[in-house]
């Protein structure tokens, strides 16, 4: 990993960053594989079992994509969306839990797109 070069040692904080009105409650991955669906599905429900969160739903996302794409892209596996949610009703969770989560899925699958899932307080 490479340092930024000629990077201002400190940035202003971003207000966004620390919008107390929204929390992130979890993500959903699009996992490409070429695993049976409930193969996939036993596979991601016990490295959520080792996180913060729980498989919520589980689904196809290759329709989603098309043929056309698929073909396009050399992608050779179907696609699945795969909701992680928290475990702790009412709980927040933090990028640190997110990327946990997501190394671990990285180490036995090939995601493509990871979306967080967030919870607004009116």
């Amino acid at each position: 990993m490479h340092a930024i070069r000629n990077a201002p040692a400190r940035y202003a904080a971003d207000p966004l960053r620390a919008d107390a009105a929204r929390h992130v409650v979890g993500m959903t991955v699009t996992v490409e594989t070429l695993l049976d669906a409930d193969a996939l599905r036993s596979s991601l429900t016990d490295l959520a079992d080792a996180s913060a969160f729980r498989l919520d739903r589980f689904e196809s996302a290759t329709t989603e994509r098309g043929e056309s794409e698929t073909a396009d892209t050399g992608h050779r596996g179907d696609f699945y969306a795969a909701r992680f949610m928290l475990r702790a009703p009412g709980g927040v969770a933090g990028d640190r839990q997110i990327f946990q989560l997501l190394e671990a899925v990285a180490a036995e699958h090939r995601w493509d797109e990871v979306e967080k899932i967030l919870r607004f307080d009116a």
